[in-house]
């Protein structure tokens, strides 16, 4: 559904004579692999700006559904490039319409292979954990260090057989970028793959933390 009013509303802002030009939504998807994240990574505000800069664009438009009360309740909110900037959003209600709800009920897929398998969960049914080889802290940031935020970003991935996370997500998030700093870190990170029953180097699904403490 939120896939459905976004294309409808990036369709709407394609029009001639207006001060701006919308970038490409279907490049989104390259760009997120590029950086391993999934696409669900971009809802955090400093993340899909990280993307969006792949993109050469200078803002984003963020939405979020919700049901309240029997209607879909759409709310948007516009960053800039420079210190994230919110510059305008908007919240409306809409009758469900029987099209809507088919979209509204769709299952969101399993993660999976590029094989087509669903990735299993690392430490369940015979399948290893992922070892961490080189997985340097990530970084702070001078706003951060300011406000002296402290706290974990829980993320979750696949790592592959490659020894790389793959399709990056955030579970739990924190403010001021360092969303994005732990999301940046970890798909640099290098693990020794997970092994099934067998001793097979496999994918896996698993849940990751980065923690951020001042000292």
């Amino acid at each position: 559904m939120g896939q459905y009013l976004a294309e409808n509303l990036s369709a709407a802002l394609t029009k001639p004579n207006l001060p701006f030009v919308v970038a490409d939504r279907s490049k989104i998807a390259a760009a997120c692999a590029t950086h391993g994240l999934a696409i669900s990574a971009i809802t955090d505000p400093d993340t899909a700006m990280w993307i969006a800069s792949d993109l050469n664009a200078r803002a984003v438009i963020l939405g979020k559904l919700s049901i309240q009360n029997g209607k879909l309740m759409i709310e948007t909110r516009s960053y800039q490039e420079e210190d994230l900037k919110q510059l305008a959003g908007f919240r409306s209600t809409a009758l469900i319409s029987k099209d809507m709800r088919l979209l509204l009920d769709r299952e969101i897929p399993e993660t999976s292979t590029s094989n087509g398998n669903s990735v299993p969960v690392s430490g369940k049914n015979g399948y290893a954990y992922p070892k961490c080889i080189s997985c340097p802290a990530a970084s702070y940031n001078d706003v951060a260090v300011h406000q002296k935020v402290q706290g974990t970003v829980i993320l979750i991935a696949i790592i592959g057989t490659d020894g790389r996370a793959h399709e990056i997500a955030a579970i739990k998030t924190m403010p001021y970028g360092l969303t994005k700093n732990a999301m940046e870190a970890v798909s640099r990170w290098k693990f020794a793959p997970a092994v099934d029953s067998n001793g097979k180097p496999v994918a896996v699904r698993q849940t990751i933390e980065v923690s951020f403490h001042l000292y």
